[in-house]
């Protein structure tokens, strides 16, 4: 299961990264509301962020099955796009990459 962070500040965003960067490194989806625009990810020990895709497939197979549809489980339906946004070869320098950019992220 992701672990989606919602709107939140700059500085908010960072202190969550460098926390969950301790435990697990399941991607960190984060952008508005019910609605993920990026994903933290590390990929062969590089760390990035690229631009969230909706699976609209899979939240249509959710639907049927369940007959309707609510924003809540849909943050659920988010993955990693190919789009890299920003890249860097470990935490620390993808936060100086975050702050040298306009938040929220574009």
């Amino acid at each position: 299961m992701p672990f989606v962070i919602q709107e939140t500040t700059c500085d908010g965003f960072i202190a969550l990264l460098r926390n969950r960067s301790r435990g697990a490194r399941r991607p960190l989806f984060f952008g508005q509301w019910f609605s993920a625009t990026h994903v933290v990810v590390v990929e062969d020990g590089v760390w990035r962020i690229r631009r969230a895709v909706f699976e609209r497939a899979r939240a249509d197979a959710n639907y049927a099955a369940c007959g309707m549809y609510m924003p809540e489980p849909g943050e659920f339906e988010y993955r990693p796009g190919p789009e890299v946004v920003l890249e860097a070869a470990s935490m620390d320098e993808l936060i100086a990459a975050v702050k040298s950019v306009p938040w929220p992220l574009p």
